[in-house]
């Protein structure tokens, strides 16, 4: 008789998310992986002739178009942007006083937003007269900022993109594995939990009662993941990562209310066949298994 074991259908099972020996990604010189940007949540004019400043924390709307006084009305939701900080015109026209005034309008997201809002991340404005374009992935506001008959058209150009803010982004690590021991025909590779996890195990503080989205099945050579989101001990985090989740005030370092934290984890099998839907099932399965407890026997038996 053979000695000869039957072949297996499934190699490992991994569990890959933020590890001890995690690195920050934002701390790295190296490149990181692209992930979504911060959204910007507030916008100021300013007239610097006026002896105006930048003031402090001004970066975010969550859309923009620009309203021409007498002949647009804003839209539904939106509202106009008509004073500085300082109490002052923030007509963006200039010229004489017969000329149309133009102003900003921005639109706030609704509270709570969804785990995936689209935002505004980036604005630029750009001068074609100059050769400048709008630049790639950019959006632009075809109306032209400068409605005097002197100087070069000006446009306003912004960037929509995922609004993800109040996350940190760690390099993804090995939790655990089953079997311990690497097979001698098919050691684990040390990359699988990147592959699991390619934009990083992340910590995420979400405004309270946010829906948690859906998890995501990917495949990759020999391997089959789900990614999805837990929730996390505020105890592990430090002052600074607190403070950069949103999770403390900046000035006196009080807790912010109204805030929950999560961390982005995946599960993993690798196998030598393609059986990409029976696995699927099989992630899924033990993904709602483990939520829907409590259970008499643990998950590992």
């Amino acid at each position: 008789m053979s000695d000869e074991k039957p072949p297996q259908l499934v190699d490992y099972f991994v569990v890959a998310g933020l590890a001890e020996a995690s690195r920050a990604l934002e701390e790295e010189q190296q490149p990181r992986p692209a992930r979504p940007g911060e959204p910007i949540t507030d916008v100021a004019v300013i007239i610097r002739s006026q002896g105006e400043e930048v003031p402090q924390g001004f970066t975010c709307i969550e859309t923009s178009t620009v309203h021409y006084e007498g002949k647009d009305r804003p839209k539904p939701g939106y509202h106009i942007l008509d004073t500085t900080p300082y109490s002052r015109s923030a007509n963006l026209a200039s010229g004489s006083p017969g000329h149309q005034r133009t102003f900003l309008t921005f639109r706030r997201a609704a509270e709570p937003p969804g785990h995936h809002t689209l935002g505004v991340t980036d604005i630029c404005l750009v001068m074609p007269s100059k050769g400048e374009s709008t630049p790639h992935t950019f959006c632009r506001v075809d109306k032209n900022l400068n409605t005097s008959m002197w100087g070069p058209a000006l446009y306003l150009c912004y960037k929509i993109a995922v609004a993800k803010d109040n996350t940190l982004v760690y390099e993804a690590g090995l939790l655990s594995r089953y079997p311990e021991q690497d097979s001698e025909s098919f050691p684990l590779p040390e990359s699988v939990p990147v592959f699991c996890l390619p934009m990083g195990a992340t910590i995420e503080s979400w405004p309270v009662g946010t829906k948690y989205p859906l998890p995501v099945f990917s495949t990759f050579v020999y391997g089959a993941a789900i990614q999805f989101h837990e929730a996390f001990p505020r105890e592990r985090l430090s002052e600074a990562q607190a403070l950069r989740l949103g999770l403390l005030s900046v000035v006196d370092r009080r807790p912010v209310p109204g805030r929950s934290l999560h961390t982005r984890k995946s599960i993993c099998v690798l196998s030598h066949w393609p059986f990409f839907d029976v696995f699927r099932k099989f992630l899924m399965f033990i993904y709602r298994y483990s939520i829907s407890g409590p259970h008499v026997l643990p998950l590992e038996t």
